[in-house]
């Protein structure tokens, strides 16, 4: 399943999903979500990130190939976390 077809199966459930910064916040009936489509959100969730802001440009972070946002400078938001804890 695609980041796509993750974020529409969960429209198509009646979730509505809305990035947070760097969390994806669902709302609606939780017991639509299943282990599978979880999976699947938790898994393409930088790139769904990246569709519901609508970015046109997207990068793969230089240290994981996850997505970064352009204003990440092409560190993605995990690695630039680490990056500052450390």
């Amino acid at each position: 399943m695609t980041a796509h077809e993750a974020l529409q199966e969960a429209r198509s459930r009646g979730l509505v999903l809305t990035p947070v910064g760097p969390i994806l916040r669902l709302r609606g009936p939780m017991e639509v979500l299943d282990e599978e489509l979880e999976r699947e959100l938790k898994r393409h969730k930088p790139e769904i990130l990246v569709l519901l802001r609508g970015h046109s440009q997207t990068y793969p972070c230089t240290r994981c190939e996850m997505f970064a946002f352009p204003e990440a400078e092409t560190v993605c938001y995990w690695c630039r976390k680490v990056r500052h804890e450390a």
